[in-house]
């Protein structure tokens, strides 16, 4: 094995049992559909609708991945609405 094949493997590894631990969201699906889909409207809804990532999470995913102002605006009106701060 070649050094970066074991760097991949052990990378993997530590992915895969973090995934097992039950507060850990695997948020590759969202980012996945995103780069199919274009919509950063979808985006912006999935993040709303995860349960348990906290506020400051969420803000964190959006502002990383919507670059769209409308979207991103559309996405805080959302959050604040729902989470009544």
């Amino acid at each position: 094995m070649t050094k970066n094949t074991k760097k991949a493997a052990i990378r993997q590894e530590q992915l895969e049992k973090a995934l097992r631990a039950e507060n850990v969201v695997d948020m590759r699906l969202f980012f996945d559909a995103k780069k199919e889909q274009q919509s950063e409207y979808w985006l912006s809804a999935m993040i709303l609708c995860t349960d348990n990532i906290t506020l400051s999470q969420k803000i964190r995913l959006a502002r990383q991945n919507i670059s769209d102002e409308e979207v991103l605006n559309f996405f805080f009106e959302r959050l604040y609405k729902r989470g009544k701060i």
